[in-house]
């Protein structure tokens, strides 16, 4: 994982969402914090944040995502389309 302010709580994001029952797989994209710390000068040293893609089991979806919102760090998760089906935020 790349070295970033959020590499922390991104990864123990990362593991918990990995222990849930449904998910096959998970992957987090720093290249979005990095490219909007550069853009918008955004200080993430007071604000720490990570986004997390989940491929789930088909058909559970809804299931995975509601599972995920029970994690106290998730604040937000959508169903997304494309290769992977949740974004937790």
């Amino acid at each position: 994982m790349a070295q970033y302010p959020n590499a922390k709580i991104v990864e123990a994001l990362t593991q918990k969402i990995r222990q849930l029952e449904n998910v096959l797989d998970t992957k987090d994209d720093d290249s979005c914090l990095l490219r909007g710390q550069e853009e918008k000068r955004v200080d993430f040293d007071e604000f720490a944040r990570g986004f997390v893609l989940l491929k789930v089991k088909p058909s559970r979806e809804t299931h995975s995502m509601m599972e995920v919102l029970k994690i106290n760090e998730v604040i937000e998760a959508h169903l997304i389309i494309g290769s992977f089906d949740v974004l937790a935020f």
